[in-house]
């Protein structure tokens, strides 16, 4: 019983990470679209804006992913 729970917890943890790095990999290529940069200087200015923020990165990536919707 606790192993289901430990790998159904794992798999859960697997799915965010692939629907964040997706939101990720999106909000980068907004930026640059916008600001006409490559990809460093896109995740510098995601970063800077959660540092900002004080919110995870994850969490603005996903936010600006949602523009381009």
């Amino acid at each position: 019983m606790v192993e289901n729970q430990r790998q159904a917890d794992a798999a859960a943890q697997v799915r965010t990470a692939l629907v964040s790095g997706s939101s990720i990999e999106r909000a980068v290529g907004v930026v640059m679209a916008q600001q006409k940069c490559d990809r460093a200087t896109a995740l510098s200015a995601l970063r800077e804006i959660a540092a900002r923020r004080g919110v995870a990165f994850a969490k603005v990536a996903a936010e600006i992913a949602a523009t381009a919707e």
